[in-house]
């Protein structure tokens, strides 16, 4: 009976699910249901993007003027633009609120396994590590484009979008490495 059983569990080894599988299963599902919840409920109410993007905007400007220049922000319809005196110098979409960073991050400690005391302070302190990224990111291209615009679009499209999303890497080895359970990790 036992080889029999065995056997079973040979030809149907597909069946079983392994940690990694669940991991990428769970992460797609929670991904799928985070663009219908966005596109459905929160983007058609207009609430979270200008509420974040604001103060994405606001803060950046009181870092901006700490460091010596005369800047304001103004509220458009579709996010903030940061003023260096009278002439703008960067527009903050609704895109770059850092929003999506929140919910990949949020997605990935969700899916993975780990005890749930850790991910409760360790949700919100990635939130605060990532949203210190993204405002540095802003207040530096809004340094960039004061000093030297021609170098703007690079470093917007490429160098902060990989350091932003190298913090986030970071802050998921740390997880898996001191606080996720060796036994429940993925394969």
């Amino acid at each position: 009976m036992q080889r029999k059983i065995t056997v079973l569990k040979e030809k149907y080894k597909f069946i079983h699910l392994t940690g990694s599988i669940k991991f990428l299963l769970k992460g797609l599902i929670l991904y799928i249901a985070w663009i219908f919840l966005y596109e459905l409920f929160i983007k058609p109410n207009n609430w979270i993007d200008p509420w974040l993007t604001n103060l994405v905007s606001r803060q950046s400007v009181m870092i901006i003027r700490l460091i010596g220049f005369n800047t304001t922000h103004k509220i458009i319809a579709t996010g903030n633009v940061l003023f260096n005196g009278n002439i703008p110098v960067l527009r903050i979409a609704y895109l770059c609120d850092g929003l999506i960073l929140y919910v990949i991050f949020l997605i990935f400690l969700i899916s993975f396994p780990g005890p749930i005391k850790h991910k409760a302070w360790f949700i919100p302190v990635g939130f605060i590590v990532i949203y210190l990224a993204n405002l540095l990111r802003v207040v530096a291209l809004v340094i960039i484009q004061i000093n030297a615009p021609e170098h703007l679009e690079f470093n917007h499209k490429y160098t902060f979008t990989m350091l932003v999303y190298g913090f986030i890497f970071l802050l998921w080895i740390i997880w898996v490495r001191l606080f996720s359970s060796k036994s429940s990790q993925p394969a």
